[in-house]
């Protein structure tokens, strides 16, 4: 029912109305006023902030057409000074330090001295891009730069939830005193304890627990293929990686060996897992240090899992590395390229034979000068990296007789492999360039036997790299543009093995 005012009431209301009003337009006019006045009195907008936040971007590095994601994180600090942090997401490296950061006439300039680069790049309102240059050791690229993240297409990649449980752990290294972190994924509670179980060892250089490289992360792959398979599986960051404790830097093979002992015993220990089906699986270096906690024969190993691992001296396959990458990769050909592996093979050897570090060091000074004063022209000099001499006698006796280094050169598989008497299975694919298949796995498999070994189990895997993608040419560049993590072909050759020794359910 509609109400009816009285006339006083009426003029009442007639009166608060217009009083309302008048208010209304005179806040109105007076926060006009005001922002007329705050827009008259202000400095126009700092451009600085154009460029101020996240920008995502990718390099391909020539010859090899290896391509690299890129994140720039650019601020704006007190006194108006700008400041950034680069990240390189496929290589696992995050935070870098910049030495200088500048933005004036729409040029944005990002020097990097910890790793000798710079960005230079004009910003684009229009298009919100930054376009220009990435240089690093006085090699530009192009580099475009946006707002959008690059996403890599990494579908084996697994995404939560899980079918069975993933436990964030630490675990003790009593002989070094500190803690690793890493994560342990238990079997589905539907399938009965006690479980087998497997720790899985990363490759050279500071890994995290997933081996993340080229933003693939193997181990993570591997981890829920086994685990619902019905094998427990610890990976863990190495030490001084991620949030394990530890130094990395100055830190040996032995030393590893250590966290990876640690590692079993810790599964060993555990009320959900079987002690006396415990085993190992070790990538690359992870494939030495496997061998080397074997052979210490502290904890009891059921089964030894060998991906991509030396068989030959570390020598061997450093010449054979070099010379891969360097021939296919159009940096050395023909004469200029045997010299070369001439000279690192006396630089090599130097540090393999010689202990004494000091002794080492001024016979290897010895053998630059010596080849130095051989070469006839500045261009090759330059191409072997010795026009500044005192920079590269200090660059390779920093590389080869740094303690990893000389560990590595002094490691001797004949001796490590022959004293593995559990089950063995070795795999490598035939698109290796970085341990090469036919060599390393004939060599394993002719040191186990002849040691006595008869549960030896080799096998060439056609067309997987060393992270055992299918691959077309094998080399390192091609990682990140292969989709694949972790070639279902390899993960069937593993599912069967570790069925035929008792230790997993077929999946069907």
């Amino acid at each position: 029912m509609p109400q009816i005012i009285k006339p006083a009431r009426h003029l009442q209301l007639c009166r608060k109305a217009l009083l309302q009003g008048a208010l209304v337009l005179l806040l109105l006019l007076t926060s006009t006023w005001a922002w007329a006045q705050t827009n008259n009195s202000t400095s126009p907008p700092n451009p600085k902030n154009k460029v101020v936040g996240t920008w995502y971007g990718q390099i391909v590095i020539p010859p090899t057409g290896l391509k690299l994601r890129l994140t720039l994180h650019v601020t704006l600090g007190k006194d108006d000074v700008l400041g950034a942090t680069l990240d390189s997401p496929d290589q696992n490296v995050r935070g870098i330090e910049t030495s200088k950061v500048s933005f004036a006439n729409d040029t944005l300039l990002v020097e990097i001295a910890a790793i000798f680069g710079r960005i230079d790049a004009v910003y684009n309102a229009e298009r919100e891009l930054l376009s220009g240059t990435f240089t690093q050791g006085g090699n530009p690229v192009d580099l475009t730069l946006g707002r959008e993240p690059i996403i890599s297409n990494r579908p084996q990649t697994p995404k939560p939830p899980y079918p069975y449980r993933s436990i964030d752990t630490t675990f003790f290294n009593a002989t070094d005193s500190f803690y690793l972190a890493g994560t342990l994924t238990l079997p589905p509670a539907s399938m009965p304890e006690p479980y087998p179980a497997v720790v899985l060892i990363t490759g050279s250089g500071a890994q995290d627990r997933n081996e993340t490289i080229q933003n693939h992360q193997p181990f993570k792959v591997l981890a829920h293929f086994l685990t619902q398979r019905g094998m427990a599986v610890l990976r863990y960051d190495d030490r001084g990686t991620a949030q394990s404790q530890g130094q990395y830097v100055g830190s040996t093979l032995e030393d590893f060996a250590n966290d990876a002992q640690a590692a079993v015993q810790m599964l060993s220990q555990h009320p959900a897992i079987d002690p006396e089906r415990v085993g190992i699986m070790g990538h690359s270096e992870g494939g030495m240090i496997g061998p080397l906690v074997a052979a210490r024969k502290q904890e009891p190993l059921a089964f030894m899992v060998l991906l991509a691992a030396p068989g030959t001296r570390a020598k061997d396959i450093l010449l054979g590395q070099n010379r891969t990458m360097l021939q296919r990769g159009g940096y050395m050909l023909g004469e200029t390229l045997e010299d070369y592996l001439t000279f690192l093979d006396r630089v090599i050897t130097v540090a393999e034979e010689l202990d004494n570090t000091k002794r080492a060091a001024s016979k290897m000074d010895k053998a630059v000068e010596n080849f130095n004063a051989q070469l006839q022209d500045d261009a090759r000099r330059k191409a072997f990296g010795l026009d500044n001499l005192p920079e590269a006698k200090k660059a390779l006796r920093d590389t080869y007789l740094a303690p990893w280094m000389r560990s590595f050169l002094q490691y001797d598989p004949t001796i490590t492999l022959a004293q593995l008497s559990m089950p063995v299975l070795a795999l490598n694919g035939t698109k290796d360039v970085q341990v090469p298949a036919t060599e390393n796995l004939q060599a394993i498999e002719n040191i186990l036997k002849q040691a006595g070994n008869k549960q030896v189990t080799v096998q060439q895997m056609e067309n997987l790299n060393h992270l055992f993608q299918t691959a077309n040419t094998g080399m390192p560049a091609e990682y990140s543009t292969i989709s694949e993590t972790f070639a279902p072909a390899a993960l069937q050759v593993l599912e069967q093995w570790l069925a035929t020794q008792g230790l997993i359910t077929l999946k069907r």
